[in-house]
């Protein structure tokens, strides 16, 4: 099913909002910034939201996000994902085209 849907048609950034990609298959998403930021693929966000077994690590508190969070640069990296730099200062995480396919973004409200 993925392979039917890459690579993406058209990619769409709305900095304040929500990155929107029409797939292959004519199909939509749309994920919102604030969602974008929690579901970070970075080692350093991945340890903190699925923990790390290294005994010597500093537990931080849960990421809180500023309510005005945006996005001020984004990228194409290569030919197989998206890279963005938000307004809280992270930038570190690689979104491949694959991995926005296997989430699911919340409904719009």
């Amino acid at each position: 099913m993925r392979e039917s849907k890459l690579p993406p048609l058209k990619i769409a950034v709305d900095r304040q909002r929500a990155l929107t990609v029409t797939w292959k298959d004519g199909s939509q998403s749309v994920y919102p910034i604030a969602w974008l930021r929690q579901i970070c693929p970075c080692a350093v966000c991945r340890d903190l939201r699925e923990g790390s077994s290294d005994p010597l690590r500093i537990v931080q508190a849960d990421l809180t996000l500023p309510d005005d969070l945006h996005i001020v640069g984004a990228k194409k990296v290569g030919h197989y994902a998206l890279s963005f730099q938000f307004s809280d200062g992270h930038g570190s995480g690689i979104y491949s085209y694959t991995f926005l396919l296997e989430k699911e973004p919340p409904a719009e409200k």
